[in-house]
Formats: structure tokens, C-alpha cells, sequence
């Protein structure tokens, strides 16, 4: 059978292996370098997340209202949302209510289901009705009812405050 040969020679098609190989070393080294990245602003976070000292609910509320009463003449919207937003984060991390993503009118009812004296909740409640007009559509907030409001918020933590947690 030596007589029998093809007509042409077989023809070379497709890829040059070393090239293929190249440009896929190519592609994957971004590919890598972002995942390397990623892991790392990872392991950083948690390093930074193991120093980060936790204050209890009442003990970040008093340290707020603290800088709050140090304010010089503040502008009534500033100054209720930020005594609102102590208050609300006062209640999400005390009560367990993520008061700080409700609508004052979604907080009433959970209020009203806490275990502490009626007249704190209807404080909260007369609280929340004046600072939302203050804070949303421009009524003005005198000094006097800026000040009694901090004090409200103050006792509430005070009052609502375990035993065993409780500031001097």
C-alpha cells in the first residue's frame, strides 16, 4: 500500500497553543488581582471591627445628648432631627424596634405595646407629633421647647434605662 498518498497536505488550522496560553494568563491576572483586592479590604474590615468598642442604647443616647446640649443657638430643623434620630436609635437598640426606619405614624402602635408608664408614651408620641412638623414642613421651634424636649428625651432614657446599665 505504498501507492496510495493524499492530494494535498494536510493544512495546519486553529490556534497557536502558546499564544492561546498567553493571552488566557492575560486574562485571568486581573482577575486575581481584584480578588486578592477583595480579601484583603475584607480581612482589614474585621481587624478594624474587632476594635470598635460597643456602648449600650442608653450610654451612645446620653453621649448624643450630650453634644446636643452643647449647641449654641441651633437651628430648630437640625435640632429636632438630630434629637429624633437619638431618640428613635435610643428605641431600636434598647427595645428592639428599627424605630430609626419608621414613619412616626408606623412607631405609634409599637410604642404602645413597650412595658413602660403611659405617660412616657404619650411623651414620645407628643414628641414625635411636634418635631415631624418642625423637621418637614418648616415650623418654627422656640429655644424654650428645643430645651424642654431635650429634657424630655433625657429623663426617657434615664427612666427607661435597666437597673444594672443605668449612668450616674
Amino acid at each position: 500500500m505504498n501507492d496510495i498518498f493524499d492530494i494535498k497536505p494536510p493544512v495546519e488550522f486553529g490556534i497557536d497553543p502558546a499564544l492561546f496560553y498567553y493571552s488566557l494568563v492575560a486574562a485571568l491576572i486581573p482577575v486575581v488581582l481584584a480578588v486578592l483586592f477583595f480579601v484583603f479590604r475584607k480581612r482589614q474590615k474585621k481587624r478594624k471591627a474587632k476594635n470598635v468598642v460597643t456602648l449600650l442604647p442608653d450610654e451612645m443616647a446620653f453621649k448624643q445628648l450630650d453634644k446636643l446640649a452643647g449647641l449654641v443657638n441651633p437651628d430648630g430643623k437640625e435640632f429636632y432631627f438630630r434629637l429624633s434620630s437619638v431618640l428613635r436609635g435610643y428605641i431600636q437598640g434598647r427595645f428592639l424596634i428599627d424605630a430609626l426606619e419608621m414613619t412616626s405614624e408606623e412607631l405609634f402602635p409599637r410604642v404602645d405595646e413597650l412595658d413602660f408608664d403611659k405617660e412616657l408614651k404619650r411623651g414620645v408620641k407628643d414628641f414625635l407629633r411636634f418635631s415631624d412638623p418642625v423637621k418637614f414642613a418648616d415650623k418654627i421651634a422656640e429655644s424654650k421647647k428645643m430645651q424642654t424636649d431635650l429634657m424630655f428625651v433625657k429623663d426617657f432614657v434615664k427612666q427607661t434605662t435597666p437597673v444594672e446599665s443605668c449612668q450616674p
